[in-house]
């Protein structure tokens, strides 16, 4: 489905349906396992392209192909995230939050960075605790209608946590 939103033809982007076809395949290869909490009302929603899909299946792919341990996948529709909305002045119509937690695998965190720089993604911030365990990367496209994706680094030893922060505006609801 396509719809015109503030001058650009954006699609409609069915996370559950991509979430479970990846952790069909994982299943299918069984090369190590993949478990995944989906919310019962998760919304599919509107992006401009297919690069949002594919970064998050290629990150995952590349986990499963490499990874010796479990994948824990899990998705939380939020509907404000207060400590980040005033200092980053994005207010989208909710938040959809998807928390990938795999071993470390070689690369991990550059092959992020390539594929945010695949699809002209440019990291506007970075925010690092003091033991730089911890970062918060924010990234957006030139005139691209959608807000930029926050992504949450956290590494612990041998394994990584990230967590994708993806605002969602809503066409059907108020401009925003």
């Amino acid at each position: 489905m396509l719809i015109i939103w503030r001058g650009i033809c954006m699609r409609l982007m069915n996370l559950r349906k991509l979430l479970s076809d990846i952790a069909q395949r994982a299943q299918e290869s069984a090369r190590i396992p993949l478990f995944l909490t989906l919310p019962q009302d998760l919304p599919s929603f509107f992006w401009s392209d297919r690069s949002l899909e594919i970064l998050i299946s290629t990150l995952i792919d590349d986990a499963i192909s490499t990874g010796e341990k479990p994948i824990r996948i899990a998705v939380v529709k939020r509907m404000k995230i207060c400590d980040l909305e005033g200092p980053l002045k994005i207010h989208p119509s909710y938040w959809i939050q998807l928390r990938i937690d795999v071993q470390s695998f070689s690369g991990a965190v550059s092959g992020v960075q390539e594929e945010f720089d695949r699809f002209d993604y440019r990291g506007e911030e970075e925010c690092a605790t003091g033991d730089s365990r911890c970062r918060l990367n924010v990234y957006s496209r030139a005139n691209q209608p959608e807000p930029p994706i926050l992504l949450w680094i956290h590494d612990r030893k041998a394994n990584h946590r990230y967590i994708f922060l993806i605002p969602v505006n809503d066409p059907a609801s108020n401009e925003r």
